[in-house]
């Protein structure tokens, strides 16, 4: 069992390194867009903005999808 305590140990200071990194910006999540977005809450705040929108506006047509302008997306 003396191993266990080495490796616990190893890894409790793998899991407070990354934490670290992750209130000071450095870890490599927080790079990504996801990362960003998790932790901007005008992000949040835009993205519920928007599907508000969307939802609104599909409403207004009358049925549950708003279909693309013409070449907007790529054919299937």
């Amino acid at each position: 069992m003396p191993q266990a305590k080495p490796r616990s140990k190893a890894t409790r200071d793998t899991v407070l390194g990354e934490l670290a990194a992750m209130a000071e910006g450095r870890h490599p999540d927080c790079h990504t867009i996801t990362g960003r977005f998790i932790r901007d809450p005008e992000l949040q705040q835009a993205a519920k903005i928007l599907r508000d929108a969307i939802q609104t506006e599909s409403y207004r047509h009358g049925h549950g999808e708003i279909t693309p302008p013409p070449a907007w997306l790529l054919p299937a």
